[in-house]
Formats: C-alpha cells, structure tokens, sequence
C-alpha cells in the first residue's frame, strides 16, 4: 500500500501538493500562529482565540475529503475533488461529532466504572484517579485505529453516519493490531520530523531574522515552515489511508 501511494504521489504531485497546501498547509499555519506563546510559563486558558479553531477544523476537513477523493478517483481535476469535499464536509463533521459524542459517553463510563473499581479495593483516589485516565487513553486509541480509514470511507462511499462508521467497523476487524501499530509509527516519525525540523530550521531562521533586524519574524517564518511540512506530511499519510482502505476494500 504505501508503494503504491509512493507512485501514485509522485505521478499526481502537481495535483495533490495545492490541495495539500491550500488545506492542511493553510490550517496549520493559522493553527500555529493563533496559538498563545509556548514560550510564556501562563498556562493556557479557555478564551475567544479558539474560536480560530473552528475554521481551522473546517479546513483541514476539507483537505482530508478533498485529497482522498483524488487518491481514490484520479481522473478528478482539482476543482471536482474540492467541490466534492465542499458537498461532503457537513456529512463528514456529522460523523466526527457522532464518534466524539460516543467517545465521550462511553469514556465517561469506564472512567467512572475503573475509578470506582480502584476505590472499592481500597487502593485510594490516586490511583483510581490513574485508572480513570488510562480506561479512557485505552478507549481514545481503541477509536483511532477502528475509524483509521473513515476520511477515505467518506469519500468515496458518500454513505450517512451510521453506515460509514459501521462500514469502519467492518473494514478495520481482523487489523486491529497491524493499524494500531501503522498509527503508533506514523505519530513518532511525525514527531521526530517536527522536532527535528523546529530545531534545525528554527535556529537557521532565528539567526536570519536576527541579521535583518527582526527577531520577531523568527516565529512567523517558523510557523510557515512548520505548516509546509504539516501539509507535506499529512498529503502523503491521507494518500497512503486512501490507498489502504482501496487494497483493504476491493
């Protein structure tokens, strides 16, 4: 699966890299410029600047359907592949908020059921505390790899809420062990490129923004830097979920 989306982005690039960079890079930018300073010891507090997250998440959506809808029809031009996630998107955040309202119910019941479990053996509040957290970590990675393939399902079925999740459900059975361990990959290459990014590229363009005498363009150029990898990365993983589910399906 991945050889095959390894071919299939390099052959689309032109393409896949503006919807890449009209959606996921754009969303990261805005995501990492409306984000209070990291640097500052404040912690962070509910405000109006989350609201900024609203668009954020309607961007990224759209680039999720967008690029997966070319991944799974290639002869779609650009506009058709947005048109088509424009058209899809209010069904796709249905679904999501379905999966959330679901997660946390039920995450709420095993943190309740865990918490109270450690409390009747008498092991005390930290711990069932602990037990609490971890019933619902358990629950949230449980989700992640069963709906691993859902922008794809989307996509391409153009199916309601319930039947793309249940349709999930079907496609991810048996594979539960090979996605979680795809996804538990993927989150640490993705941290190792971001972090090893920031430090290399951050510090290169610190000392740039130094020498023009603007210290302060340093954390604007770094976000733009950090959003085009957000949208290199991102691009080539929904191409590569595209692909699988394709291999997974038919």
């Amino acid at each position: 699966a991945w050889d095959d989306a390894r071919q299939f982005i390099a052959r689309e690039r032109s393409l896949l890299l503006p919807v890449g960079l009209a959606t996921y890079g754009v969303g990261a930018l805005l995501h990492l410029l409306i984000l209070p300073d990291a640097s500052s010891k404040a912690p962070v507090t509910v405000g109006p600047w989350m609201l900024w997250l609203i668009p954020v998440i309607l961007i990224v959506s759209t680039g999720h359907l967008a690029v997966s809808r070319i991944a799974l029809r290639p002869g779609n031009s650009i506009e058709e592949s947005f048109m088509a996630a424009f058209r899809l998107l209010p069904r796709a955040l249905g679904v999501f908020i379905a999966v959330g309202i679901a997660i946390g119910l039920i995450g709420s019941i095993l943190a309740l059921l865990g918490g109270g479990l450690t409390l009747m053996l008498g092991l005390g509040a930290a711990n069932a505390r602990v037990m609490a957290t971890a019933s619902v970590i358990v629950l949230g990675f449980w989700a992640m790899v069963r709906i691993a393939l859902l922008w794809p399902i989307l996509a391409d079925r153009e199916c309601r809420a319930v039947q793309a999740i249940t349709f999930s459900l079907a496609v991810t059975r048996g594979h539960a062990f090979g996605l979680a361990g795809l996804l538990v990959t993927s989150i640490i290459v993705y941290q190792l490129l971001a972090v090893a990014l920031k430090l290399a590229g951050g510090s290169l363009l610190m000392l740039f923004a130094n020498l023009v005498g603007r210290p302060a363009l340093a954390a604007v150029l770094e976000a733009v830097l950090l959003a085009g990898f957000e949208a290199l990365f991102w691009t080539a993983w929904t191409v590569f979920a595209a692909r699988l589910y394709v291999r997974m399906t038919r």
